[in-house]
């Protein structure tokens, strides 16, 4: 057998090797995609009606009705939240978030990793703090990870240090699709200290005992729903991206190994055919 023959038979061994690892992986992506891609349509008619409750809550009250509706005085840094994966393989997932939130934290802020990426990613940073104990939690969807954060994020705004608690994560569009997007956590509403959102508007629902009230009750309740509604979304992204990379690394070894299989026959069918050329001239 010729070194040409050999080397092919080693490199055809070795991408049907990875290539079985690719579509393996591929396939898993689309079970959990499948799953979370569900429940995140379920959780999405909740999460509506959660935001159509807070606006009506909105209409009409001051800033100054509850502490989740203005920024203390005096802060002047943003406590930025970025979840990224725990995992790599799946493409530009992380990439895409961690270079869409670097560009927007400040020096002196500080930055809450969310999965392994984001921490290996900021801990580069020397000019901003990163705290890391949350940064398994890219993965875990459950409200005993919810509730924990939920509260470590009301005490970070609370502390009278941030000014606004921003989520940075990979929205999840479609199959095909996922965007880098950030949105305002704290302080809610649009509200700041002058007063009302817009005058104009209607005073709102007659609540008992107060608005005040209910909003301290409501607010925690909305807020671990946006934290569950934004750690499956990122969940959901995280899964498509990878399903398209495998897939794509799936095909590019199917297509290496139609390459490589004709080089072999090709190297075969000249060494066969010199081994004949041999015999004959051997013959003669």
């Amino acid at each position: 057998m010729s070194v040409q023959m050999q080397a092919a038979k080693r490199r055809i061994r070795s991408i049907t090797a990875t290539e079985k690892i690719t579509s393996a992986m591929e396939m898993v992506a689309v079970t959990k995609l499948k799953i979370w891609e569900y429940r995140l349509m379920q959780n999405q008619q909740y999460r509506a009606m959660l935001d159509k409750i807070l606006a009506d809550l909105l209409l009409g009250v001051n800033a100054e009705d509850s502490r989740f509706l203005h920024a203390p005085n005096g802060a002047t840094k943003t406590f930025h939240v970025v979840f990224a994966s725990d995992m790599g393989l799946c493409g530009s997932y992380n990439n895409t978030i961690l270079s869409y939130a670097n560009e927007r934290i400040l020096a002196g802020d500080t930055v809450l990793a969310v999965g392994k990426r984001s921490k290996r990613y900021f801990v580069r940073r020397a000019d901003i703090d990163v705290k890391n104990q949350f940064v398994e939690a890219g993965g875990s969807i459950k409200m005993a990870t919810v509730l924990p954060l939920e509260r470590t994020l009301e005490t970070a705004f609370f502390s009278g240090e941030y000014q606004s608690v921003v989520f940075h994560f990979n929205q999840y569009i479609n199959s095909f699709e996922t965007r880098a997007t950030s949105f305002t956590l704290f302080p809610l509403g649009g509200l700041d200290k002058k007063g009302r959102k817009n005058v104009n508007e209607p005073i709102g629902p007659v609540i008992e005992p107060d608005k005040k009230v209910f909003l301290d009750r409501f607010i925690p309740l909305y807020l671990q729903n946006v934290i569950y509604f934004t750690l499956m979304s990122a969940q959901v992204s995280e899964q498509s991206t990878r399903r398209m990379a495998m897939k794509q690394a799936t095909d590019n070894a199917n297509d290496l190994l139609d390459e490589l299989n004709i080089k072999y026959n090709m190297a075969r069918q000249a060494a066969i055919t010199q081994e004949i050329s041999e015999l004959v001239s051997g013959s003669l």
